[in-house]
């Protein structure tokens, strides 16, 4: 019988299929018949292994870690054609709606890019922002998702950086045997550490400042003001201060309250000479009346509030450094302060505290942020502290306006200071393994890490930058890891707390590493659900599957960029493409094997659209009566994600 036909050609076990009948010239002293039966092995090995089957054909640049749940993921799609799994887009990774990122227009709260949208209803969008990922570097996101008020994680470390996750969202941890790795947020336990990192140095661009004219116009008053239009480093030291010790609860004016001379010129002489305002000093108090003023303060970031509510104007989170600098520089003039061993600054506004925490982390500065309950007024406020050589950091990129601060801080410069807050953990092991290399050729190496051997002292950073130094370092065990780990410079986070809530959340999608940096933490997202369909319609000819999202346009947009991350980090598998097309609310990749890929939309008209496996998007969204109604009556099989 002929090898190309229909009955025998996908199984060489059937009994039809004999490799010792000759057809065409092709007996079984060929090659092509010698290889078969491994070749045959070899698919079936791919089918069921599709974690490993990626694995073997990652590039030397490229391709994506696949963590066990995942692995756990693709083998069930690839082994049952019929199962049903919960999971939302990334495997749940998404964060609440004020958590901060490191953009190239700045600082900014996630939920800008979705307009804080509370409805629970499912939103993509696209979106061209450049965000700062794990490696210290600007990448592109173009797909954000609203994703709904579900279930999270708030997760706090000792040093009170904070984040509100997803339950299955994945964050850049340490193991217990010193290996950096992601971990799913519902994994996470107290005592973990948890990776912060502070190379970051990302700032915005705009100084200009957005005034409503009609507005302004349109407000009754008596004395009027300069408007000034640019921001500058001396608005922002006045913002500072302002934000610091200045009263914004009124509609009808603004004071400060302070006694530092230096303060108390620097800000008179800018609000005359710039703004054209009369200073009004009663005691420590100094006021600037009227409601043209005040509507002109508002547009800019000053909305009227008491301290409990203050937050860093967007216009300072969207500015560069300088700037930036000079507004931190006012608010530890005011609230701020600094004893021998640490500068501190106090607020009432939690959302305050945790966005000058986030900015300090963008100078590279790792600071303490620590809540304390007053009895007197019935509530919190909360500290940041700096500490040792952070202090030195401060110093040189913000320092302070006030002459008698700034010049203690000035005394304390190099002081030398315990370092043991800033370590790198679990690394026992591996500088054991180093010693015993080491150790043959150079003398007293043991003198200067014996506390770390003995298991007494975590690896700090200096420790490291000396066995790096070392000669011929590069020759012994775990160089290159500890190398990494130097280069790197996580700051690690023991964590603290971690509380049950549930938030309204989004997500954006990174296309390079598939990480990005949010409230100091590195989050992580992926494409395995792509992935899978992919994997399927290779392996298993003329397989019918969809994405499916609220609308088609959603469903087209997700898989036409999932598409394109996949061949980025796979590109062999072009190879098993006939033919890709996407267009807006269309889109359909088709396989050599005579599998295909498309979409459909999460409602009615789509019963009776036969599907072999059906990936939904954000599956936890559907009520039941849609399930019922929608999902079960797409036929043959439902394979639902």
């Amino acid at each position: 019988m002929k090898y190309d036909s229909k009955d025998s050609r996908t199984d060489m076990y059937n009994p039809n299929f004999s490799p010792t009948v000759s057809s065409q010239g092709i007996n079984e002293s060929s090659n092509f018949m010698k290889n078969l039966p491994k070749w045959v092995e070899f698919v079936s090995w791919a089918r069921w292994y599709p974690d490993l089957f990626y694995d073997l054909i990652t590039p030397e640049t490229g391709s994506i870690y696949i963590d066990l749940d995942e692995r756990i993921f693709l083998r069930a799609t690839a082994r049952f054609l019929s199962s049903y799994g919960v999971f939302p887009r990334g495997f749940g990774k998404c964060q609440n709606m004020e958590t901060l990122i490191y953009t190239s227009s700045g600082i900014k709260e996630m939920g800008e890019y979705f307009n804080y949208q509370k409805d629970n209803k499912e939103t993509f969008k696209s979106c061209d922002i450049e965000l700062l990922n794990r490696y210290g570097e600007l990448e592109t996101s173009n797909i954000g998702v609203y994703s709904g008020y579900l279930p999270t994680k708030v997760i706090t470390t000792e040093e009170g950086y904070e984040v509100e996750n997803t339950l299955n969202h994945p964050m850049l941890a340490i193991s217990d045997d010193g290996i950096i790795d992601w971990k799913l947020s519902e994994d996470i336990n107290i005592g973990d550490y948890v990776l912060i990192n502070r190379n970051n140095n990302i700032w915005g661009t705009n100084v200009k400042l957005n005034i409503d004219y009609d507005k302004l116009n349109n407000v009754k008053h008596i004395n009027t003001c300069n408007i000034v239009e640019t921001l500058d480093e001396d608005f922002a030291l006045i913002m500072g201060y302002l934000i610091g010790d200045g009263c914004i609860t009124r509609d009808d004016r603004i004071v400060l309250t302070n006694i530092d001379e230096d303060i108390i010129n620097n800000y008179t002489n800018f609000i005359r000479n710039r703004l054209n305002i009369n200073v009004i000093h009663r005691g420590i108090d100094y006021y600037i009346y009227g409601k043209y003023c005040r509507e002109y303060f508002r547009q800019i970031g000053f909305d009227m509030c008491n301290a409990h509510n203050k937050v860093v104007p967007k216009c300072i989170m969207e500015a560069p450094k300088s700037i930036v600098s000079n507004f931190i520089k006012g608010l530890f003039d005011t609230d701020g302060g600094l004893s021998n061993s640490y500068i501190e600054y106090c607020t009432a506004s939690k959302k305050l505290s945790k966005q000058v925490q986030v900015i300090l982390l963008n100078f590279g500065i790792i600071s303490t942020r620590t809540k304390k309950y007053n009895k007197k007024f019935k509530s919190y406020s909360y500290r940041i502290c700096i500490f040792g050589k952070h202090m030195n950091i401060y110093l040189k990129e913000i320092g302070f306006s006030c002459q008698r601060k700034q010049d203690k801080l000035i005394t304390l410069y190099d002081k030398k200071r315990n370092t043991n807050k800033d370590v790198i953990p679990n690394q026992k092991n591996k500088i054991e393994l180093f010693y015993k290399d080491i150790k043959k050729y150079n003398t007293y190496v043991y003198d200067r890490i014996y506390h770390i051997l003995k298991g007494n002292n975590e690896l700090t950073y200096e420790k490291l930058d000396y066995l790096m130094s070392l000669n011929k370092s590069e020759l012994c065990s775990n160089f290159e890891e500890l190398k990494y780990i130097y280069n790197s410079n996580y700051f690690y986070s023991k964590v603290k707390t971690i509380e049950d809530s549930n938030n309204h959340v989004c997500d954006l999608q990174t296309n390079e590493t598939h990480s990005f940096v949010s409230n100091g933490f590195v989050s992580h997202n992926t494409l395995l659900e792509v992935m899978s369909m992919y994997h399927g319609a290779i392996f298993y000819p003329d397989i019918n599957n969809a994405m499916s999202a609220q609308t088609k346009e959603n469903a087209a947009k997700l898989l036409s960029e999932k598409h394109r991350e996949v061949l980025k980090y796979y590109p062999l598998m072009a190879n098993e493409i006939q033919k890709s097309s996407f267009v807006k609310d269309t889109a359909e990749v088709l396989f050599t094997s005579g599998g295909k890929v498309d979409i459909l939309a999460n409602h009615q008209n789509t019963k009776g659209a036969r599907r072999h496996t059906l990936n939904i998007e954000e599956s936890a969204l559907l009520n039941n009566a849609l399930f019922e109604d929608w999902v079960l009556t797409v036929p043959l099989y439902s394979n639902v994600y």
